[in-house]
């Protein structure tokens, strides 16, 4: 299966669950369409207006954003989008942690070339970069080949993800609190000497 392939069955998947997902709201906009001759009009109101903002949630959770334009070939980029929760730091690796909310975008790109899905992680076997997701619910792009900030995968509800990579090959290039974005943020960068 080849890279375009995969990518377009794997957005079909997710517009499947973004029409899943907003027909509850769409319900409650139509139904208050119909009731509003039998119900009082504060009930209507609240009805439809509820259904609006859910449809407005739907449509922002469901989002992909944008990757970054110019990447440097050595850059490690964010997985997922959200706030750097804790960096840690040991002699021989660093553990970067990501939460993610319902806000963020739901893509997972991929942080470098050639990183692989091992279960629910993450993997780069060249940079020995590991990506773990707290989260088990991850719709996985199953491309044969991956390239840095292309489409990895989806999640679509709050996470946590580990980076941890080593020090000696990789500098960290964040600090605590700082606002990442899938395929835009560099956490770093790769150093083979």
């Amino acid at each position: 299966m080849t890279e375009r392939e995969s990518t377009i069955i794997l957005m079909k998947k997710v517009q499947v669950l973004k029409y899943k997902y907003a027909l509850i709201p769409l319900v409650l906009v139509v139904g208050s369409f119909f009731l509003s001759n039998k119900l009082p009009q504060n009930i209507v109101q609240i009805l439809s207006t509820t259904g609006l903002i859910l449809y407005l949630m739907i449509l922002f959770k469901f989002r992909l954003g944008r990757v970054g334009i110019e990447m440097e070939s050595n850059a490690i980029l964010s997985p997922i989008s959200g706030k750097i929760k804790s960096i840690n730091e040991d002699n021989s690796k660093v553990e970067i942690k990501i939460v993610k909310n319902n806000f963020d975008s739901c893509a997972i790109r991929f942080t470098f070339a050639d990183d692989e899905w091992e279960n629910n992680c993450l993997i780069n076997q060249n940079t020995d970069i590991k990506c773990e997701f707290s989260s088990e619910k991850i719709l996985i792009n199953k491309s044969e080949q991956s390239r840095q900030a292309l489409l990895a995968g989806f999640i679509l509800q709050p996470t946590e993800c580990l980076i941890s990579f080593p020090k000696e090959k990789i500098k960290a290039n964040v600090k605590i609190g700082d606002k990442c974005f899938a395929g835009r943020t560099t956490l770093g960068f790769y150093n083979e000497n």
